[in-house]
């Protein structure tokens, strides 16, 4: 027999407890019989209870404490109600769950990042899977035109993973395909930032009814996209308000999005397209600007979702919410990241004035029911 020692999983300690106890050998006889030394033995044996309690994870060689054990048993057993329930949980779900819980049991210390989330998705044999359906038009074959395939690419690629126990069966519903465009735009200090544009498929969605004012300008289309219409409309407005209110003349940056055409009959602003094919390091938004933007998006959408099931409610982001996140996460932006931002892809280094240099961008955002990717 090997001296050598053998490390095991939980599952298969327990069943050497189990053997042991239909046994009637002595320790070093039934260690001889397993090929393992009776020190071995031995301390499997001490923390038998240990072993035998544990309900998730036998896969692993070795119990995983949490550090916060209260915490995790209530936020495992929301888990466990929600899937049963068949309600879609996210990664950023499950991290703003961990802490509305942290905050109602008093744990001040506790931090719910992405590092803590694997942990726990370890510890309790939780994993992701993609949403098991695919939409209908990708099942069916072929699409019809190239503007077809951009829209069902964008819901296939913004599907958001789903959490789930490694031993549940996937399941999910059909892919959301309602979509928000959202055009914001700032000068380069951030003193100027510009109300967000937000298109979205229906003039008039129900949510809109008995309300009178929205934080955001809306806009509609049929697919949700940006046009060169919408585009060119959006900036003659603008360059009216520059004429009548008196301010000086904006030098705006544009990326190349098929939208964003040559726009004649401006004259208050002058457009300054990026190279083709530019990568995010030239354009300032793409620098950090955009991140901070969806997380804030995001963490509000995550908010209303835990709001919606804990009323026992479907979970749900109306257009009219969506609006609401888009004008506060652009509000809460800080003038000094967008500020970082100009600087860190290469402005403020020539002759350009900071206050003139302005930059626009178009973003795509799925609302509903992956919450906010």
């Amino acid at each position: 027999m090997s001296n050598s020692r053998k490390s095991f999983s939980i599952a298969e300690k327990i069943e050497i407890i189990q053997d042991y106890d239909k046994t009637q050998l002595k320790q070093k006889d039934f260690a001889a019989s397993k090929n393992i030394t009776p020190s071995t033995l031995r301390s499997i044996l001490k923390r038998r209870n240990e072993f035998t309690s544990a309900t998730e994870g036998k896969d692993r060689k070795k119990i995983r404490t949490a550090k916060h054990d209260q915490l995790e048993t209530v936020l495992k057993v929301w888990f466990t109600q929600a899937r049963s329930s068949n309600i879609p949980v996210s990664g950023p779900i499950l991290r703003g769950k961990a802490q509305e819980i942290a905050q109602f049991l008093g744990i001040s210390d506790f931090n719910a990042s992405t590092g803590w989330l694997d942990r726990f998705k370890n510890r309790h044999s939780i994993i992701y899977r993609k949403n098991c359906r695919v939409p209908k038009a990708a099942a069916a074959g072929p699409l019809g035109s190239v503007s077809d395939w951009k829209e069902q690419l964008s819901s296939v690629t913004e599907d958001e993973s789903l959490a789930t126990y490694k031993t549940e069966r996937c399941r999910g519903g059909e892919l959301s395909k309602d979509r928000l465009t959202v055009l914001v735009c700032t000068n380069s200090t951030g003193s100027d930032k510009r109300k967000p544009l937000v298109i979205g498929k229906y003039a008039k969605p129900r949510c809109f009814d008995n309300v009178k004012t929205l934080p955001c300008i809306y806009a509609s289309q049929s697919r949700a996209w940006m046009t060169s219409v919408q585009f060119s409309t959006w900036l003659h407005d603008w360059d009216k308000e520059l004429e009548a209110r008196k301010k000086p003349n904006i030098l705006l940056f544009v990326d190349n999005c098929a939208a964003h055409l040559k726009v004649d009959h401006l004259n208050h602003i002058k457009i300054i397209y990026f190279p083709p094919k530019t990568n995010s390091e030239l354009q300032p938004l793409d620098r950090g600007v955009k991140t901070v933007f969806r997380q804030g998006y995001r963490r509000r959408a995550v908010q209303l979702y835990l709001q919606e099931m804990a009323a026992s409610k479907k979970p749900k982001v109306t257009v009219l919410d969506a609006i609401h996140f888009v004008h506060a996460s652009w509000r809460d932006i800080k003038p000094a990241t967008i500020e970082n931002c100009f600087k860190k892809a290469g402005f403020f280094g020539g002759s350009q004035s900071g206050s003139q240099a302005t930059q626009v961008v178009t973003y795509i955002l799925m609302f509903k029911p992956a919450v906010g990717t």
